[in-house]
């Protein structure tokens, strides 16, 4: 009985470290969304990372979320994540879903803004 507890426990182990990528959860991302929001980049998108980001995202760390700069940088950085648009990094931070970076301090219609931005097609 002991043998079979100790080889289901390493398949268990074995398991666990084969899998190099962890998913995060993330309630209730997508269905309160409304994308016929057409949201704007420019004119909603850059005003929030300026109020929000940018003392530490304004040139200082990547990505860089300066007015001009914000739109290349998430979309080459991998930031915005088009077929699983609730597990974006952008999406995570502005939710406060990702675990090594400090809370936004955002409403939920600021995060709703981001999720429709990206359900619409992230357009520049």
């Amino acid at each position: 009985m002991r043998r079979v507890i100790f080889l289901l426990a390493g398949a268990f182990i074995i398991l666990l470290a084969a899998c190099d990528d962890y998913k995060i959860w993330v309630p209730n991302c997508g269905p309160d969304s409304d994308p016929g929001t057409e949201v704007s980049f420019s004119r909603d998108l850059e005003p929030f990372f300026q109020s929000n980001c940018n003392s530490c995202h304004g040139g200082t760390y990547s990505p860089d979320l300066s007015a001009g700069w914000a739109y290349d940088e998430l979309m080459e950085g991998g930031d915005v994540d088009m077929e699983s648009y609730c597990e974006s990094n952008l999406y995570l931070v502005v939710s406060g879903n990702h675990s090594s970076h400090t809370p936004v301090n955002v409403d939920s219609t600021e995060i709703k803004l981001v999720l429709d931005w990206i359900l619409e097609g992230a357009n520049e």
